[in-house]
C-alpha cells in the first residue's frame, strides 16, 4: 500500500501512490432530511474514491448506500491484495482491466443490495459515482444520478451524464423544459439494487487535474461556476467543507456530500 501521511486534517490526507500524489477531502450534512441517506469512502491506501445517494424509504436509502459502498471497497482490497484472486462477474475482453474492475465491483454492489431488499428495505436502491486511481490513470464509474466533475481550465467539465428520465429524454431529442420545472426531475432510470450496469471511463493524468465526486444534493444546490470558483480558491483540504456548507446555505433540500480529489503526477 501507498505511504499515508496525515496533514493534520480529520479525514485528509497526502498519498504517494507510485507517480501519483494525490490530496482529498470528504463532506457530508444531512441538509433539511431526518437522515443522511448519502454515503462517502475515501481510502487512499486503495486509490478508491467513492460517493453513494440511497433512495427507497426512511431506513433503505440509508442501508443500501452503506451495502452498496461496502461492496465496492472490498472487491477492490481483494483484488489489491491479490491481483490473480477470481473476481465474481467477468468483463467483455474491449475492456480495460482497471474500469473493468469497477464495473465488476459495481455489480457485486448491485447483487449485494438486492439480496437484502425484503420487508420495509424491498424498494431501497443507491446511485453511486466511484474514481479508481492507479499509476497515473484513473478509472470513473457511475450510476444514477450522482456526479462526477474535472475543474478545467474552462471551469467545470461533467464527466457524467445523469441515468434520469430528463436526461434520456434529452438525449433521444426530445423537447424539455428546464429541469426545475420538469415534473418527474427525480426520476432517475438506473441504481444500484435494480440490475443496473455502470458507465466506465478511464483518464491518463499528465498535469494537475481536480476530481468532484458528490450526491444530487450538491449539483442541485450550486451550479457549476460557483463550484469552480470554490475549487479554484481553496484548498483540496477544505473544499468538501466549503462546498457542503455553501449548499447548505443555497437551500439544498437533500442530503449533501462533496469529495474532493487532487491529483498531481
Amino acid at each position: 500500500m501507498p505511504e499515508v501521511i496525515p496533514l493534520g486534517y480529520d479525514g485528509t490526507v497526502l498519498a504517494l501512490a507510485g507517480t501519483m500524489k494525490y490530496r482529498y477531502s470528504l463532506a457530508s450534512e444531512r441538509g433539511p432530511r431526518k437522515k443522511n441517506q448519502d454515503k462517502g469512502l475515501a481510502e487512499p491506501g486503495l486509490g478508491l474514491f467513492v460517493v453513494a445517494d440511497g433512495m427507497g424509504g426512511y431506513a433503505g436509502g440509508e442501508v443500501a448506500s452503506a451495502l452498496a459502498v461496502e461492496a465496492v471497497a472490498e472487491l477492490v482490497a481483494r483484488d489489491q491484495a491479490d491481483d490473480e484472486s477470481t473476481l465474481p462477474f467477468g468483463y467483455p475482453a474491449d475492456v480495460d482491466p482497471m474500469p473493468g474492475l469497477l464495473d465488476v465491483a459495481f455489480r457485486a454492489a448491485d447483487l449485494r443490495v438486492q439480496e437484502r431488499r425484503e420487508g420495509l428495505l424491498s424498494n431501497m436502491g443507491t446511485t453511486m459515482v466511484a474514481v479508481l486511481v492507479r499509476g497515473r490513470r484513473v478509472a470513473l464509474a457511475h450510476v444514477g444520478d450522482s456526479r462526477i466533475y474535472r475543474l478545467g481550465s474552462g471551469g467545470m467539465d461533467q464527466m457524467t451524464r445523469d441515468h434520469s428520465l430528463y436526461e434520456e429524454l434529452r438525449a433521444a431529442g426530445s423537447e424539455v423544459p428546464p429541469i426545475h420545472e420538469f415534473p418527474y426531475a427525480n426520476v432517475i432510470t438506473r441504481a444500484i439494487g435494480a440490475q443496473s450496469r455502470a458507465d466506465l471511463q478511464l483518464l491518463e493524468v499528465t498535469a494537475p487535474m481536480t476530481l468532484l465526486l458528490c450526491s444530487d444534493g450538491l449539483s442541485g444546490a450550486l451550479d457549476d461556476e460557483l463550484m469552480a470558483k470554490i475549487l479554484e480558491s481553496v484548498s483540496p483540504e477544505r473544499a468538501a467543507d466549503v462546498l457542503v456548507s455553501d449548499a447548505i446555505d443555497a437551500g439544498a433540500n437533500d442530503n449533501v456530500t462533496a469529495l474532493v480529489l487532487a491529483l498531481e503526477p
